[in-house]
């Protein structure tokens, strides 16, 4: 049998190490004319696992932002979370690009719903 450990963030989302078919991927994408950002589901439902993912390939770390706009949790392409508390989560994105070696930050940032809204 083995062990987890967790860190639970305070802005509702805990890191998970759970079973990857249980994980929904969250597809952020940079496009780089505008420096906008699609977020694509926007809306997931409480207690759901996601991952962040680039789909055109390459890294992206979510930068979650607090009520006053200061980042708080810091969510990597490669961890997962789990979402514990309903609300509107904003966060800025910083992507790095397949085969480069340092990570652009998005003009504009991203949002994901968590249902029901009410913790």
């Amino acid at each position: 049998m083995s062990t987890a450990t967790y860190q639970v963030n305070p802005n509702g989302a805990i890191l998970a190490n759970g079973n990857v078919a249980d994980i929904h991927e969250i597809q952020v994408g940079y496009d780089p004319t505008s420096g906008g950002v699609s977020v694509n589901p926007g809306l997931v439902d409480k207690g759901t696992t996601v991952r962040f993912k680039d789909p055109a390939g390459g890294k992206v770390r979510i930068v979650f932002l607090s009520p006053e706009g200061n980042p708080s949790d810091i969510v990597c392409d490669s961890d997962s979370c789990t979402m514990l508390i309903g609300g509107v989560y904003h966060f800025l994105c910083y992507f790095t690009p397949l085969g480069a070696d340092s990570e652009t930050p998005a003009r504009t940032g991203g949002v994901l719903e968590v249902h029901p809204p009410r913790p």
